[in-house]
């Protein structure tokens, strides 16, 4: 976002964060926590089990900012590195424990887009 900010404009980096929330919103459950980490960076607490992967939804997320950026009229491209984690029917789990590992997952996206970027050049 400090990109759109910077080039844009802080109302259209306003406007970006807008964006970004309904499509997280129209991705995920009700009953997940969907939290801004910073900048681009959002983590995900599926507290309710699901049979679709978590990999499963963090690709439909990816798909949903794929066709919003090929349809959307903004002057901006979404980019966000997400990471997941899951409740899995252990009622003694740590909060802290699932942000951590939802924080842990998102930094390896970082790196893999990284990664897939310099090979890329």
């Amino acid at each position: 976002f400090k990109t759109i900010n910077d080039s844009l404009g802080h109302h259209v980096g306003d406007r970006a964060l807008v964006k970004v929330a309904d499509i997280l919103r129209a991705t995920f459950r009700r009953s997940d926590i969907i939290a801004r980490l910073g900048g681009d960076e959002f983590g995900i607490l599926a507290l309710e089990s699901s049979d679709e992967s978590s990999e499963s939804l963090v690709e439909r997320l990816r798909d949903r900012v794929r066709e919003f950026n090929a349809s959307s009229p903004e002057p901006f491209q979404l980019d966000i590195s997400v990471g997941m984690s899951r409740q899995e029917d252990d009622p003694g789990v740590r909060l802290d424990d699932l942000v951590a590992e939802a924080d842990s997952a998102m930094y390896r996206e970082k790196h893999e887009k990284r990664a897939a970027t310099m090979k890329g050049r």
